[in-house]
């Protein structure tokens, strides 16, 4: 008696026969060939939409500062630092000793000309 897909799975009190573990040993192969199957091609679907996702629009970000060329990084001055703070840097400026004008200060403060004055 061969089992085929809509007779019952026997209990543990029967006896099986060689044919019916066969049948049975098919049935659960090809189930398990419909399963794996049906995996793989959800698995391959999902790959398939992250293949084809939208790339991001990169239109609105700022362009970076570093260049690269030739193997070599370039940094772009001109977008490190603002125009305004670039001229007064390159402009020309006079640096004083921060000793020798508390010095002046005091001389002056001390001269005998503004105590004079202020009596």
């Amino acid at each position: 008696m061969a089992l085929t897909a809509t007779s019952q799975v026997p209990t543990k009190d029967e006896n099986l026969t060689d044919e019916q573990i066969e049948e049975l040993l098919t049935q659960a192969e090809e189930r398990l060939r419909n399963s794996s199957s049906k995996e793989l091609t959800q698995r391959s679907k999902g790959a398939a939409a992250l293949t084809k996702a939208r790339k991001a629009d990169t239109s609105g970000l700022p362009k970076p500062y570093v260049e690269s060329s030739g193997g070599v990084a370039h940094a772009d001055a001109r977008r490190l630092v603002e125009q305004s703070t670039r001229t007064m840097a390159n402009g020309i400026r006079k640096v004083e000793d921060p000793l020798t004008t508390k010095k002046k200060k005091l001389e002056v403060r001390d001269s005998p000309y503004i105590l004079s004055c202020q009596r």
